[in-house]
C-alpha cells in the first residue's frame, strides 16, 4: 500500500510468541500494539522493520502477515478533514524478554493481570 496516499499512515505490530502471548505497550494511559508512523518517503515494509527494532530490539524475520486496516476520520488543527490509516501486521516469534525502558520509552509492558 503506497504511503503517499495517506498523510497519517501508521504501522502496528501484533507480536505473538509461541506461547500465544501478545505484546502490548502502554502509552498515555492506553494499551496498544507496538508501532508508529511511516515517515515521509519510507515504505511501510521499512517502517515495520524499523519500528519492530526500535520498540523491541528484535530483527524481523520474513513471514509477517497483514491482518487488518483501521481507518479513522480526523480533522487537523486547520479544520481539514483527513483519514488516519493504521495497518496491522501479525508476526509470530520465539519467546523473548523485553526490558522496559531499554528501547521503549513509554510506560511498562503489559502482563496478563494488568490488562482488563
Amino acid at each position: 500500500m503506497p504511503s503517499e496516499e495517506y498523510e497519517d499512515l501508521v504501522v502496528r505490530i501484533l507480536l505473538l510468541d509461541s506461547y500465544d502471548r501478545l505484546l502490548l505497550l502502554r502509552a498515555d494511559g492506553v494499551w496498544c500494539a507496538p508501532g508508529g508512523p511511516v515517515t515521509h518517503g519510507e515504505q511501510w515494509e521499512e517502517a515495520f522493520r524499523r519500528l519492530l527494532w526500535t520498540t523491541t530490539g528484535l530483527e524481523p524475520s520474513e513471514g509477517w502477515t497483514w491482518v487488518w486496516t483501521r481507518r479513522i476520520p480526523a480533522i487537523d488543527s486547520d479544520g481539514v478533514e483527513r483519514e488516519h490509516l493504521e495497518l496491522y501486521y501479525l508476526l509470530r516469534t520465539a519467546p523473548f524478554e523485553l526490558e522496559p525502558g531499554a528501547l521503549w520509552q513509554g510506560e511498562p509492558v503489559a502482563t496478563p493481570p494488568e490488562i482488563g
